[in-house]
């Protein structure tokens, strides 16, 4: 499956996944309680964003 484009393809994979996972422990910790509402929809349009484009990258490979 990822033979001719798997390294092209799971670098990004691995950094979106790095990232989403910080955004998971920043929610369970508590660090977005003191923000408005609107700041933590943009928060939760890029982590969309970024489950999308994941799902973008396994789909094309």
């Amino acid at each position: 499956m990822y033979n001719t484009y798997g390294t092209i393809v799971l670098w990004p994979i691995f950094l979106i996944c790095i990232i989403l996972s910080s955004n998971f422990w920043d929610i369970i910790i508590g660090e977005w309680k003191g923000y408005t509402t609107t700041n933590k929809m943009t928060y939760g349009l890029g982590m969309l964003i970024l489950i999308i484009a994941i799902i973008f990258l396994t789909v094309i490979t």
